[in-house]
């Protein structure tokens, strides 16, 4: 999908053109102990998506319907499609531990070992992105900002689109997971403590969730709802939009990465779409269009 696309497709979710519903989105969680993935549907039935890793942390999705694994043991970032198979999309990483994608379809990766984080293009050319921290979550914001959880000081540092770097929050714990809801209030998981802080656009901190035992991978669905790995209990607790919280999934060994599939766009996200290329064509017919 191309750059131009997903700004089309961002500016038709806005629009309430895009369904936001959580149908058909599946939620992916890595098993450490398990060197597997597990796939769930809404309603929490479960499935082997993957075997065979090597300490499966960090996990997203594409628009495309696959699947990156970071395999924190053999320094690998794995690329699955939708029907499970595997291919090698990196090798030779220090301690993979996470990965997000940016507007563009760039695929950013936390070196935890390496001290740095990287920056792969689709066709998986690397360059180093940042340098000089133990990075754990990553995460974009809708401006395409980058956010990356320091592990060892308790920060969240904040890199523009330039990559130039300030820090967003200091004073936490051992940041794991990072994950926006869609008013794009960031919510991260503090490991050592077992709470999940939220922080608006502005860096306002209030604590969202405690009493979780060492909570590791965040997502949210379409729907709103966020989903957090409880690595201690072996569990995946689903927060409503209004905080209340139930447990959505069980017997997960030493669960750690989560995420989510991107959602399809709906019939009428599909039409609106259309509508905007007919609207860009016709104003490239008048002048000054």
């Amino acid at each position: 999908m191309s750059f131009k696309t997903r700004e089309i497709l961002s500016a038709l979710a806005l629009a309430g053109l895009i369904s936001t519903g959580a149908e058909g989105q599946n939620l992916f969680v890595g098993s450490i102990p398990d060197d597997a993935i597990y796939q769930f549907t809404p309603s929490g039935a479960r499935s082997t998506f993957a075997t065979g890793l090597g300490s499966p942390w960090g996990l997203a999705c594409d628009p495309a319907g696959k699947v990156y694994e970071c395999d924190y043991g053999g320094g690998y970032i794995y690329e699955f499609t939708p029907g499970g198979g595997r291919h090698t999309f990196a090798s030779g990483l220090n301690g993979p531990a996470a990965v997000a994608f940016d507007h563009n379809g760039d695929l950013f990766e936390a070196d935890f070992w390496g001290l740095q984080i990287d920056k792969f293009t689709p066709d998986g050319t690397r360059t180093t992105f940042a340098t000089g921290l133990r990075p754990a979550g990553l995460a974009f914001d809708g401006a395409g900002n980058l956010y990356a959880a320091e592990y060892n000081l308790g920060l969240i540092y904040k890199f523009a689109p330039d990559g130039s770097r300030s820090t967003f929050a200091s004073g936490l714990g051992a940041v794991f997971s990072m994950a926006f809801d869609r008013a794009g209030n960031l919510f991260a998981s503090d490991y050592g403590l077992g709470w999940i802080y939220e922080f608006t656009p502005g860096g306002t901190r209030r604590t969202f969730a405690t009493g979780l035992t060492e909570p590791s991978g965040l997502a949210f669905d379409g729907a709103g709802n966020l989903y957090a790995a409880e690595t201690g209990r072996g569990q995946i607790d689903e927060f409503a939009p209004d905080g209340t919280r139930r447990t959505f999934a069980s017997g997960v060994s030493y669960c750690f990465g989560l995420a989510v599939s991107v959602p399809e766009p709906s019939a009428t996200a599909l039409f609106g779409l259309g509508a905007l290329a007919l609207l860009a064509f016709r104003r490239k017919e008048v002048p000054g269009g």
